[in-house]
C-alpha cells in the first residue's frame, strides 16, 4: 500500500480565490433590468418610502407593542394583521436580496437599536412560533389558509432582521435581540433564542412539504443558513458560538431527522408550487407608494418563474445547509456528521444489533438525485461525503449495474476542466480515486460498453468501454495539468487512480493504449528538454535557468516513473488481455531504450524491454515484423497466450487510498461557504468576507 499522502487533497490556503461555482451565472443576467430600474429611482423619494412606511416604523420604533394573543384591543390586533397580510414572493437571487436589503437598511438598523428596550422583535419571533404551532395542527394543514401565509410572512420578516443582526452585531448582542436583558430583580430569562432554533428544526423535520408550506420550509432553511453565516466574517476557528451550541447539543435522534429531511428535500427536487407566485397586494406593500411598490412588484411579486438554474430552490438550499451542518465543527461531537455516517437503506435489512443506524432512506432515490445534479459543486461534494463517510452508501453505489450514470457526469466535469473551478476539479478527481479503490468497480467498467458520448469530441470512437473513457479522460487531465496548471496534487491523484485500475485493465481500446504510451513520450520530451538546459548551464553555456525548470524536473521524474509503473502493472497482471497495449509498446519501443540505464527508471524499463524483445522475436520468426497492422496484432494475440509471466520482475502491487488531511476543515469549511455565497441566492457583502477571497466584481 502506497503512502496515502500522495492522494490527499490539499488545502489551497485562505488566500486562494474561490472561483465562481458552476451555477453562478444565475446571479447576473436575470436581474440586470432590475438594477437599471433601481438606479433610476434610487435618488427619488419613492424608494425611500420603505424607510418611512408607518407600519414598519411602528414595529422598529421606540413604542413597545404588546403580543396580539394578550390583547383585547382590536386596534392593536389589526396592526399585527396588517403587518403580516402582505403577499409577495420573497427575493430569490443575490441581486434581488441586495436591492431589498439596501431599501430597508434604515428599518433593520432601527430594530437593532430599539428592540433591546421594546422587545418588538422578540414579539415578532413569538408570533412566528405561534403561527408554526397552528400550521402543525389539522387546521393549519388546510391549503391556502390564513395561518400558513401569516407564518410565511412572519418568517420572511424575521429573516430580514436576523440578516442585519448577524452582519452587524456581536454574537452576544444577537442573543440579546432574542432574549432581552434580564434585570437584577428578574430570574434567569427564558432562552427564546434556543426555543426559536428548536422551532426551526421542528418545522423543518416534522411539518410536511406541501404546495402551501413549501415557502415556509424555504424560509426556515434560509434563516438557518443566515444564522450560521457569521463564519463568513472570520477565519476558521474551533470556538463554538451560541448558534452552534444550540445545534450541537441536539440529540442524535433530532439531528438524524434533520439530516434525513434535508436529503429528502434534495431527492425530491420539487419546483416552487404555483401557489407561491401571487400578486402583490395589501399589508406593507399597499402603503409604500406606487413607485416603490412597483419596484418590489417588479423584483419579486410578478415573477412567473424562477431564474434559470433556480428551479428547485428548496432542494438546493437544503443541500447547502446539509453541507454546512456536516462539515463544520467535526473535531467536536457533531450529531449531524454522525447521522451522515450511519444512515442505511430503507429497503435493506437493518439488523437489531445495528443500533448505530441513524435513519433509513431510499438509497436508490438518493443515487438518482445525485446522478441528475452532478454538474454542480454541491452534488459532487455530497457524493464525496457519502463515499468517504458512509460505508453502506458506498457499497450500494458499487453494487449498481448502471454506475455509468454516476461516472459519466464526473468524467465530463474533468473533460471540461478548463471551464470549471479548481475545487470542483479536485473533488471530481477525489471521487474517481475513491471509485478506483474498489476492485469490483475496476473490473465492471471494462465490461460496460458505451454508446457514443456526445461531449467527448477529440475523436469518434466505437466500442469504447467505460474503463477506456475513464483512462482517456485521466490521461487528458494529466496532459492539461502539465501544460497549463502544473499542480502536483492534481496529477498525483490522476496517476493514483490510474495505478489502482491498472491491474484490471482488460482489452484496452487501441486508441487508449496509444494515448497511454504517448503520455510517456510527451513526458520524455519534456524531461530531455529540461535536462538539456540544465547541462548547458552546468557547462557555462547559459546562466539563465527558469526556476520552473529547477522545480519541475523532480516532478516530471516522479510522473514518468508512475506512468511506467502503470504500464508495467498492466503487463504483469493482464498482458494476454491487452494486445493493443503490446502493439503500442512495439510501435514506440525507441522511447524506452533511451532510459535503459537511467537510475530512476532502469528497473521498470527492463521489464518493458523484456516484453518488447519477446514479441519482436515472435514477429521475426513468422516474418511478420513488416506486415500489416492486422497481421501484427494476430501474432501478438497468439504469442500472448504462451507468454511466460515469470520472465519479468515482480513489483509491489500499485494501490493508493485517499485519506483526508489531519485538519480537513481548513479546506472544506471555506469551500462549502463559498458555495453558499455563490449559489444560495442570498446576498452578503463580499468586501467583508474574511473566510475566503472573492473576486472584486462580486
Amino acid at each position: 500500500m502506497r503512502s496515502s499522502k500522495l492522494s490527499r487533497i490539499k488545502s489551497r490556503g485562505s488566500s486562494t480565490a474561490f472561483e465562481r461555482c458552476s451555477s453562478a451565472a444565475i446571479f447576473s443576467a436575470p436581474i440586470a433590468h432590475v438594477k437599471d430600474f433601481a438606479m433610476g429611482v434610487a435618488s427619488s423619494t419613492t424608494i425611500a418610502d420603505l424607510d418611512s412606511n408607518a407600519v414598519l416604523l411602528k414595529l422598529v420604533g421606540e413604542e413597545k407593542l404588546v403580543h396580539e394573543a394578550s390583547l383585547d384591543d382590536s386596534s392593536d390586533k389589526s396592526y399585527w394583521d396588517e403587518l403580516l397580510s402582505f403577499a409577495f414572493q420573497p427575493p430569490d437571487t443575490r441581486g434581488e436580496c441586495k436591492i431589498l436589503e439596501e431599501a430597508t437598511n434604515h428599518v433593520t438598523s432601527k430594530m437593532a437599536l430599539n428592540n433591546p428596550k421594546t422587545g418588538n422583535f422578540t414579539t415578532l419571533v413569538e408570533l412566528f412560533m405561534k403561527q408554526m404551532k397552528v400550521v402543525e395542527t389539522d387546521e393549519g394543514k388546510q391549503e391556502d389558509n390564513e395561518f400558513t401565509w401569516r407564518a410565511l410572512n412572519s418568517a420572511f420578516l424575521v429573516r430580514s432582521f436576523v440578516k442585519y443582526f448577524v452582519e452587524n452585531l456581536t454574537e452576544k448582542e444577537l442573543v440579546v435581540e432574542f432574549n432581552g436583558v434580564a434585570t437584577e430583580e428578574e430570574e434567569a430569562k427564558a432562552d427564546l433564542f434556543a426555543d426559536f432554533i428548536d422551532c426551526l428544526l421542528t418545522t423543518l423535520s416534522e411539518i410536511p412539504v406541501t404546495s402551501f408550506t413549501y415557502g415556509i420550509h424555504l424560509e426556515v432553511v434560509n434563516i438557518l443558513l443566515i444564522l450560521l453565516s457569521r463564519q463568513l466574517w472570520e477565519p476558521i476557528s474551533g470556538s463554538v458560538g451560541p448558534m452552534w451550541q444550540c445545534l450541537l447539543t441536539q440529540s442524535n435522534r433530532r439531528a438524524s431527522i434533520v439530516i434525513r429531511t434535508l436529503l429528502i428535500n434534495f431527492i425530491h427536487q420539487e419546483q416552487v408550487p404555483p401557489a407561491n407566485f401571487r400578486k402583490v397586494s395589501g399589508g406593507i406593500l399597499s402603503s409604500i407608494g406606487s413607485a416603490a411598490s412597483g419596484l418590489l412588484s417588479m423584483i419579486v411579486g410578478s415573477r412567473k418563474q424562477l431564474p434559470e438554474g433556480r428551479q428547485f430552490p428548496l432542494a438546493e438550499q437544503s443541500l447547502l445547509l446539509f453541507l454546512v451542518l456536516t462539515n463544520q465543527h467535526t473535531t467536536h461531537v457533531n450529531p449531524y456528521r454522525l447521522a451522515l455516517k450511519h444512515f442505511a437503506d430503507l429497503r435493506g435489512q437493518v439488523q437489531e444489533q445495528e443500533a448505530e443506524v441513524s435513519f433509513v432512506i431510499q438509497l436508490d432515490q438518493l443515487y438518482f438525485g445525485i446522478c441528475s445534479s452532478l454538474g454542480k459543486d454541491q452534488a459532487i461534494l455530497l457524493l464525496y461525503m457519502l463515499l468517504h463517510e458512509n460505508p453502506g452508501m458506498s457499497a450500494f453505489i458499487f453494487s449498481r449495474s448502471d454506475i455509468e450514470n454516476l461516472v459519466l457526469p464526473v468524467l465530463e466535469l474533468l473533460y471540461t476542466a478548463e471551464k470549471r473551478n479548481s475545487h470542483l476539479v479536485y473533488m471530481a478527481l477525489i471521487v474517481l480515486l475513491i471509485f478506483s479503490q474498489d476492485d469490483s468497480f475496476n473490473k465492471s467498467i471494462h465490461e460496460t460498453v458505451l454508446k457514443p458520448v456526445a461531449w467527448y469530441t477529440e475523436r469518434s470512437l466505437s466500442h469504447l468501454t467505460l474503463g477506456d473513457l475513464l483512462v482517456l479522460v485521466l490521461i487528458r487531465t494529466i496532459q492539461y495539468n502539465i501544460a497549463k496548471v502544473r499542480d502536483k496534487y492534481l496529477h498525483t491523484n490522476c496517476l493514483a487512480a490510474l495505478a489502482n485500475m491498472s491491474s484490471s485493465f482488460i482489452q484496452l481500446h487501441q486508441y487508449v493504449a496509444q494515448r497511454l504510451v504517448s503520455l510517456f513520450g510527451l513526458l520524455a520530451k519534456k524531461h530531455a528538454k529540461m535536462n538539456d538546459i540544465m547541462r548547458r548551464v552546468a557547462k557555462g553555456d547559459s546562466s539563465d535557468v527558469p526556476q520552473d525548470y529547477v522545480n519541475d524536473l523532480p516532478i516530471v521524474d516522479e510522473v514518468m516513473r508512475m506512468v511506467l509503473e502503470i504500464i508495467n502493472s498492466c503487463l504483469t497482471h493482464s498482458l494476454h488481455l491487452n494486445p493493443n497495449l503490446v502493439y503500442a509498446l512495439l510501435y514506440k519501443q525507441e522511447l524506452f531504450a533511451v532510459f535503459r540505464t537511467h537510475p530512476t527508471f532502469h528497473d521498470i524499463i527492463q521489464n518493458i524491454e523484456t516484453v518488447i524483445s519477446y514479441f519482436n522475436a515472435k514477429l521475426a520468426v513468422g516474418g511478420s515484423g513488416g506486415g500489416s497492422v492486422d497481421i501484427v496484432q494476430k501474432v501478438i494475440e497468439k504469442a500472448s497466450l504462451s507468454w511466460p509471466r515469470d520472465r519479468i520482475r515482480k513489483f509491489p502491487e500499485l494501490k493508493f487510498r485517499y485519506v483526508e488531511e489531519d485538519q480537513p476543515e481548513e479546506f472544506f469549511v471555506p469551500y462549502v461557504w463559498s458555495l453558499v455565497f455563490h449559489c444560495s441566492g442570498l446576498y452578503w457583502d463580499s468586501r467583508r468576507i474574511a473566510l475566503f477571497s472573492v473576486r472584486r466584481e462580486e
